[in-house]
């Protein structure tokens, strides 16, 4: 599966300057793209797209996040459902064993469609314009796409005992046996569609 982004017909692509940087945040960014570059999910971009990036600080650590809130206002929605934390929970009956699942830089594990990734370039001070070759976090759709796939990777047969929530999952069993089945299943269809967990 591979992610598009639509744009209106009317759309002209949008140019954004960079936001200043302080020196050490600067440093944290250079690394940060150097990561992305090292595994392939950006490359170098002739775009005429250009989006700024931030540094989004959370409680011991940091993500470099673009900007796209000038592209999504251009992005035509997708209107797939996502799941509600409070429905999942409705469901939970005689559940005694819950485990958690975390995908990897999940966003990261769906490629971009070709003629999307200039749409997706950004720009960072004193380096060259970027775009994206996956999926990046800031998408409008993003969390559409990844539950549309979501819904293809795990079989009908576990929706009962696996529940889904953007990246992660939820497995949950009434007894410990039928528990150890389960994450087998589940390990069994994220294996077959050739995604990567979190072992943290």
């Amino acid at each position: 599966m591979e992610h598009l982004i639509e744009v209106f017909d009317d759309t002209i692509p949008i140019k954004q300057r960079h936001y200043p940087m302080s020196p050490i945040k600067k440093k944290y960014a250079y690394d940060e793209i150097d990561r992305m570059l090292k595994l392939d999910v950006i490359e170098e971009s002739n775009s005429s797209w250009s989006s700024p990036i931030v540094l989004v600080e959370k409680p011991g650590k940091k993500r470099l996040c673009v900007d796209m809130r000038k592209l999504n206002e251009s992005t035509k929605r997708d209107a797939y459902p996502t799941q509600h934390v409070e429905g999942i929970l409705s469901r939970l009956r005689e559940t005694y064993f819950i485990s958690g699942i975390d995908l990897k830089d999940a966003f990261w594990q769906i490629p971009l469609e070709s003629s999307s990734r200039e749409k997706t370039a950004f720009t960072v001070p004193g380096r060259p314009l970027y775009q994206f070759k996956v999926m990046p976090f800031g998408l409008c759709n993003a969390s559409q796409r990844l539950c549309r796939l979501m819904d293809k990777v795990i079989s009908s047969r576990l929706r009962e005992h696996v529940f889904v929530y953007i990246d992660d999952l939820l497995i949950c069993s009434p007894d410990f046996d039928s528990h150890l089945v389960h994450l087998a299943e589940v390990a069994e269809c994220l294996a077959g569609a050739g995604l990567t967990i979190n072992l943290e």
